[in-house]
């Protein structure tokens, strides 16, 4: 059976960073986020694009946030940004990783990200993302 999600995995290494990654690839879905919601279950990821910056008014719980350039090269990653608050990325942002903060280590300044998943469902966007990652 083919893979119905997207991850995001480490290019090179194929360690899986995030299990299960919702695109927010709309404006409207980016501004809503994960606002209202429950803690999402651990492995759960949500991928804004493009994004250089977030707010966490009306969370729930803190996030990780990890900043990642239009190749997927990891440029700041944040384990915890409280709830009410606002987060820019550095210079070079393309795309914002939120994750529940706590539920694991993020990704490292440097490390190169990539998406695994159903290829033909991937919006034109993020191709720069899946190259280098099987799908």
């Amino acid at each position: 059976m083919p893979n119905k999600h997207w991850s995001l995995v480490e290019v090179g290494t194929g360690r899986v960073v995030v299990e299960r990654l919702e695109l927010a690839d709309r404006f409207w879905r980016r501004l809503r986020g994960w606002q209202f919601r429950r803690r999402p279950p651990v492995g759960c990821g949500l991928l804004l694009a493009p994004a250089t910056s977030i707010h966490t008014c009306w969370l729930r719980f803190p996030l990780a946030v990890v900043a990642l350039d239009a190749r997927g090269t990891v440029l700041r990653s944040t384990p915890i940004v409280r709830p009410w608050r606002l987060h820019w990325g550095p210079r070079g942002t393309r795309f914002i990783v939120e994750l529940p903060a706590g539920d694991g280590p993020t990704p490292d300044v440097g490390a190169m990200l990539g998406l695994r998943g159903p290829i033909e469902k991937l919006p034109a966007s993020l191709h720069g993302l899946a190259a280098g990652c099987p799908t």
